[in-house]
């Protein structure tokens, strides 16, 4: 596994094919405009503004450290305390008691499985943004020319803050449970950022990936059990933002899953969690949790389909309930 990962760190600014084909441009801009059209009032502005800067000011403080090569142990504690508070409480609504009223089946660990929606996109930050910060935390110029960005300027921590409130706020917190995102990996100094983070990277058109990948969480769930945590592995069945392989980049409208989150919850034999998000104009996020449930050993792989299948409609049904539910006036 370690001449894997060097090897990705050797070519890190240069993606997959895959991880690239992000649709036509279009397509992109239309599922952009979408969800910054959800957040719309001057409350939802207000909210993803100060949600961008705690953000930056994140990425800049951890990237300092990784430059300098000291204090990386401090940001795990800081990045799960930003997800804990990235999204105010006022700010929060979630529906959870799927996790509250079954903590015995989930003390081993569980796979949480979400839409990719893309909220991040409203968030977005520039290099020259990201940049200044982290001149002003210290980074020396010649670093900085190092310095690479996520595709298409999106940060990956808003897109998961709801799923990891949720989980904290159900389980007891970062000191009871530790969930970790199943991204791609990003350009350097964000891959280094991201183990420190304990998120399990992928580059999806690499041989024995899966098994990369497998790897990876099985260290992070051994090393949570190791220190009585309970370990959450955070994964997105659509391999892409929701809406990108629709016609109209409709953000709520969930693409097909492919089962590899079934394949973990049946390889380590865990239950599956499935939790849906919308955001409100004002950038309320609200969360709901589906019930849990087991995936059969030795499931075949048609099975599988079907069951991800499944999944993908129980979703879609909870996140239009969502949309069309009503608290007096206000919609969702």
């Amino acid at each position: 596994m370690g001449e894997s990962m060097s090897k990705g760190r050797e070519d890190m600014n240069g993606y997959s094919a895959t991880h690239l084909d992000r649709g036509p441009q279009e397509l992109e801009e239309r599922i952009t405009a979408n969800i910054l059209g959800i957040v719309s009032t001057p409350e939802g502005k207000s909210q993803l503004s100060r949600m961008k800067q705690s953000q930056v000011d994140f990425f800049a403080t951890a990237i300092s450290r990784i430059a300098e090569g000291k204090d990386r142990d401090k940001t795990p504690q800081e990045f799960v305390a930003l997800m804990a508070a990235l999204i105010d409480k006022e700010y929060f609504e979630t529906g959870a008691s799927e996790i509250a009223g079954t903590k015995d089946r989930l003390r081993s660990g569980f796979v949480a499985v979400t839409p990719h929606f893309g909220i991040a996109k409203a968030t977005k930050i520039t290099a020259e943004e990201l940049g200044q910060a982290c001149k002003t935390s210290g980074v020396k110029p010649d670093y900085l020319e190092k310095l690479g960005m996520p595709p298409n300027n999106e940060p990956f921590l808003l897109r998961a803050a709801a799923i990891y409130k949720t989980i904290f706020g159900s389980l007891g917190g970062p000191e009871k449970v530790n969930p970790h995102e199943l991204i791609m990996w990003y350009p350097y100094p964000f891959d280094e950022l991201q183990r420190d983070c304990g998120i399990a990277g992928i580059f999806l058109d690499r041989e024995g990936q899966y098994t990369e990948m497998e790897t990876r969480l099985d260290d992070l769930f051994n090393q949570d059990r190791a220190n009585n945590k309970i370990p959450v592995a955070l994964m997105y069945p659509e391999a892409g933002t929701t809406g990108k392989r629709s016609e109209d980049g409709n953000p709520y409208g969930l693409g097909p899953f492919k089962t590899g989150f079934l394949v973990y919850a049946m390889h380590c034999g865990i239950p599956v969690v499935p939790i849906v998000q919308i955001v409100r104009s004002d950038s309320t996020f609200v969360t709901r949790v589906l019930p849990p449930f087991e995936v059969s050993k030795n499931t075949p792989g048609g099975a599988l389909q079907e069951l991800a299948e499944k999944t993908r409609q129980d979703m879609q049904k909870a996140i239009d309930s969502l949309l069309n539910y009503r608290v007096g006036f206000k919609e969702y």
